[in-house]
Formats: C-alpha cells, structure tokens, sequence
C-alpha cells in the first residue's frame, strides 16, 4: 500500500507537472495565436497596400502606355511633318533650279541683246566716224572752195582794178598819141613849109635839121612807145578776157559747191536723224536690259531669301525633331525602367507574401500537431527524473524552436528594416538599370552581378534572391 501510494503520490506529481506544461504550451499556443492574427492583420493590410499599389501601378502602366502611345503618335506626326518639310524642300530646290536654268537663259539673253546693243553701237560708231571723216573732208572741201573763191575774189578785184588803171593808161597814152599825131602833122606841115622855103643860111639849116632829126627821133620814139601800148592792151585785153573766163568758171565751181554742200547738209541731216534715232534705241534698249537686270535681281533675292527661310525652317525641324525623339526616347527608357522596378518590387512583394503565407502555413500545422500530440502522448511508467528527463524535453525544444522561427520570421518581414546605401555591394558602384533587392536585408543588386544567384520559387516567372551574407552557411559534416 505505501508503495502504491509512492506511486500514486508521484503520478499525481507527473501529472501536475504536465499540466502545468500544458498550460504553459497553452500560453504559448494562445501567444502564437495572437501573433498569428496580428500577422494575419498585417498580411490583409499589405495585401490591401499590394492591392491598391497593383491598382496604382496598373494605372500608372496604362497611363504610361497611352502617354508611350501618344508620344508614338507625335513622332509620327512629327515625321510626316518633317516629311511635308523635307517635300516642300525638294520642290523649293527644283524652283530654285529651274530658276537658275532661267536666270541662266535671261543672262545669255542680256548677254546676247549686250552683244547686239555693242555692235549696233559699234556700227553706229563707225557710221559717226566715217560721217564726221565725210564732214571733215567736206569741210575741208568747203574750206579749200572758200580760199579759192577769196583769191578768185581778190584776183578779180585785183583784175578790175588793173582793168580800170589800163584803160586809165590806154586812155592817156590815145590822148598822148592823138597829141602826137597832131604834134606830127603839125612837124610835117612845118617841115613841108620849111621845105618850101629856101635856106637862108647854113647855120640855121643846120639847126633846123637838128631839129627835125630830133623830132624824127621824138617820132620814132612815141611810135615805138605806141606800139609797146598796143602790145600791152592787147596783153591786158587778154588777160582781162582770161580773168572773166576764169571768173565765169569759178561762178560755175562755186555754184557747183554750193549744190554740193547742199547736198551734204541734207545727208548730214539724215546721218543726224538716222544717229539720234539709234541713240534713242539704244536708250531704250539700255533702259530695258536695265529693268530687266533689276528685275531679275529682285526676282534672285526674294528667291534666295525663300531658299534660305524653308532651309533654316527645314534645319530647325529636323532639329526640334531630334531634340523630340530624344526626349520621347529618354521617356520611354525612364517609363520602361520605372515598370521594371514596379515588377521587381512587385514580384518581391509577392515573394514575401508566398513567405509569410508559407510560414503562417508551417507555423498552423506545427501548432496543430502539438496540440494533437501533446495530450496523447504517454507517459511510462519510469522515475520521476527519468521521465523528466527524456518526455518533457522534446515539448520544449519544439515550443522553442517554433519560438525561435516565428520571432526570425516576424524580425525578416517587419517593415522596420535597415536603411541600405545606394551601391551594388558586388561591383561597388552606383545603381543603374535593372536592380535586384534582397528577399531579407532589403540591399540593392545589378542584375548581371546576382545572375547566378537567382532562385526560382514554385510560381512560374517569380525569381526569389537572397544574398550571401543573409543565406544559410551550408552544413559540414566531419567524419567520427
């Protein structure tokens, strides 16, 4: 009976002590499960934070793709507008050379009315040369008929004046000669006188046969001078004859000349007409290779300034073009790496989630196998620290390992992490591109240094990464 006592006394002991455990185990199952609905609040409330984050995203991705679609759109307007520019360019080229063709074409033919206007005046020249040689022999004509016509003149004059002091001569010497001839007669009549007479005396015969021999020389010598008068009328008769032939003839040159100069004033007055009226004409030609010229200048420079105006408007779309793609470009990069990072944060998102689900899903079957476990296991019938010893321990280390595991799990998914510096800690250097952050410590990665790191979970397309210094160190096993 004491024995069975001993034995009830210490099973009643065995039993408190495992009810106290149980209690305990109970604790620690209602602590479980309240922290179990704190992380099942928790995970509502991040998946309502996913949920709205997704919604957002998904706004923010359309909104990106209409804003991708519009910038498509513009660029493609831009396009055909850079197209209607480069079109308007190419005809504004093919004006500019046809219109160099015709401002070739009007120089050729400016060149070739200046050619026509230089040998019309080039001729006209040689007309006013060959006129003014013409008037200048006529002239020289005129000149030389007026010089003769001056010594005709004077000749005659000269003539007249001789004329009139011969018959002034021929008059005294008849006047003369009739004296003469009475003087004569009355030497004759006086001589027959004397004839008759008888010589008184040898004294006075010979006186007057001096005297007659005087007077026969006196005779001898108005003879001889009136035959000299004679000679010189005839001479002066003949040449006042030749001075009126010659007087008649040149009336007759100077009459001739005078046609002639009339007929060379009417041809000077033509050359003069026909002279003024091609400087007219080449006036006019001038004044209209003038307007032309200055019209086709006009026409080059307005033309010019439109070349230059569709380029510089043609250089300046194409160069808003450019800076328009480039900055389409830049957007379409920033909105593609903004939606790789969303994906990435997204699929760690849902990696956690898979995590944290997964857990609470390990920790409800390890609370629910110790529940079922715990009241059936049985107790040998063995001594107190024995039984102690080896049933009690295996309660505690599996309360204390879930413990353990939950206190891990709830540290890793609390949003209270670390502040991470903005560096690749593989390659050292600043993150750009496609970035890849740690399942746990939250730290940011390339992508091409973690490559090969890379875990796929159980979801298709869901990579899970975890770095070096947060992985598990792999288990070594040394021989006994």
């Amino acid at each position: 009976m004491t024995e069975e006592a001993a034995v009830l006394g210490e099973l009643h002991k065995q039993h408190a002590r495992v009810r106290d455990v149980l209690d305990d185990i109970c604790d620690r199952l209602a602590d479980k499960e309240a922290a179990l609905a704190v992380a099942e609040s928790e995970m509502e409330a991040t998946r309502g934070d996913m949920s709205k984050r997704t919604s957002e995203w998904a706004k923010e991705k359309k909104t990106m793709l209409t804003d991708a679609d519009a910038m498509k759109e513009m660029i493609k307007d831009m396009e055909m507008r850079i197209d209607v520019l480069l079109r308007q360019r190419d005809v504004a080229r093919e004006e500019a050379h046809q219109l160099k063709e015709t401002l070739k074409e009007r120089e050729e033919l400016v060149t070739k009315v200046l050619s026509e206007k230089d040998l019309a005046m080039q001729e006209a020249a040689q007309i006013v040369k060959e006129q003014n040689l013409e008037a200048s022999d006529f002239l020289r004509e005129e000149k030389s008929a007026l010089a003769l016509l001056e010594q005709v003149h004077q000749t005659a004059t000269s003539l007249e004046v001789y004329t009139a002091d011969l018959t002034k001569t021929v008059n005294q010497l008849t006047k003369e000669v009739q004296s003469i001839e009475e003087s004569q007669g009355t030497c004759e009549a006086m001589l027959l006188a004397h004839k008759d007479k008888p010589i008184v005396d040898a004294a006075s015969s010979r006186a007057h046969q001096a005297m007659l021999d005087a007077l026969c020389e006196q005779v001898g010598l108005l003879q001889s001078q009136n035959m000299a008068y004679e000679g010189t009328t005839s001479r002066l008769e003949e040449a006042v004859t030749k001075a009126a032939k010659e007087a008649e003839m040149t009336a007759t040159q100077i009459r001739e000349l005078q046609l002639q100069l009339d007929v060379q004033g009417q041809l000077v007055a033509k050359y003069q007409a026909s002279s003024l009226c091609g400087t007219q004409a080449i006036d006019t030609l001038q004044g209209s290779i003038a307007l032309i010229c200055t019209q086709y200048d006009s026409e080059r420079e307005t033309l010019l300034k439109q070349v230059e105006e569709l380029s510089a408007a043609s250089i300046a779309c194409e160069h808003k073009k450019l800076l328009e793609v480039q900055e389409l470009q830049a957007k379409i990069a920033l909105s593609e790496a903004t939606v790789q990072e969303k994906s990435v944060i997204i699929e760690q998102l849902e990696a956690t989630l898979l995590a944290k689900t997964q857990g609470k899903t390990s920790d409800e079957h390890i609370s629910s196998t110790q529940q079922t476990q715990a009241p059936s296991r049985p107790v040998p019938c063995v001594s107190a620290p024995l039984a102690s010893s080896q049933a009690l321990s295996p309660a505690l280390t599996a309360t204390e390992s879930v413990a353990t595991c939950e206190t891990s799990l709830v540290c890793t998914t609390s949003p209270k992490a670390t502040r991470v510096p903005d560096m690749c800690p593989t390659c050292q250097e600043e993150p750009f591109g496609f970035m890849v952050r740690c399942q746990q410590c939250k730290q940011q990665f390339h992508a091409g240094c973690v490559r090969s790191k890379r875990q796929k979970t159980s979801r298709a397309g869901v990579y899970v990464f975890v770095c070096d210094q947060c992985s598990p160190a792999p288990t070594t096993t040394t021989p006994a």
